[in-house]
């Protein structure tokens, strides 16, 4: 619609796109509980080896929430690349080492509540230590509070995070947060996922998807 259309000019002049995935050999998305990172890291991985043929590795340092490891491990059977479980700096240096054959290596953490600086300052001293750049994304929900969202951006500004990926879009009846959260943050606009299934619920981030979204229509 003409509508669509010029909302879409609109955006490409005043947000920052990021086309998905940046340079960075390995990627790993935060976040707080429960946003979805698992199921995003998902996708990403069965497009980027299934469709593009890319060979992807996954490392999961989530060790806290029950079933987080089998979650991702059986993601990782089903599209049929190599999975590595860390914990520490040391730990995600190995599992990174051994997976030196991957072209993208995809890293799931264990999702942080904001007010947990300890272990916030703890992941981003992992991220450091590893003998390759991190690019890290930020992964929030599209229905989140707004108090809540500038919370989580706040204090995942020690993770150094170079592109927002804003999840759950489905389940949000208004997508204006997505504008304020990119306005708050900073950061580039990576991905968009719309529901459950792997891995079709994904798209990158584009002004013609985020006019659509903001115009109450389905990008998938």
């Amino acid at each position: 619609s003409t509508v669509r259309a010029l909302l879409s000019k609109g955006l490409t002049e005043e947000i920052v796109f990021g086309g998905g995935l940046g340079a960075a050999r390995a990627v790993a998305l935060v976040g707080p509980t429960g946003v979805g990172k698992t199921t995003t890291i998902a996708k990403i991985a069965a497009h980027e080896q299934l469709v593009k043929g890319r060979n992807v590795g996954l490392v999961t340092i989530d060790e806290y929430r029950v079933g987080g490891i089998e979650q991702l491990g059986r993601y990782a059977e089903l599209i049929g690349c190599p999975m590595q479980v860390a914990s520490d700096a040391r730990s995600l240096e190995v599992a990174l080492r051994r997976l030196e054959d991957c072209d993208l290596v995809l890293i799931d953490t264990a999702g942080r509540s904001p007010r947990d600086a300890w272990a916030l300052t703890a992941m981003a001293e992992c991220f450091r230590d590893a003998q390759e750049p991190i690019e890290v994304h930020l992964c929030l929900p599209v229905a989140m509070r707004e108090r809540e969202m500038r919370n989580a951006i706040e204090h995942s500004a020690v993770l150094g995070p170079s592109r927002l990926t804003c999840t759950k879009i489905d389940e949000s009846i208004c997508c204006g947060s997505i504008v304020a959260a990119h306005v708050q943050s900073g950061l580039p606009l990576g991905y968009f996922t719309t529901g459950q299934r792997v891995p079709e619920d994904i798209s990158v981030a584009s002004a013609e998807s985020l006019a659509a979204l903001l115009c109450g229509e389905d990008v998938n």
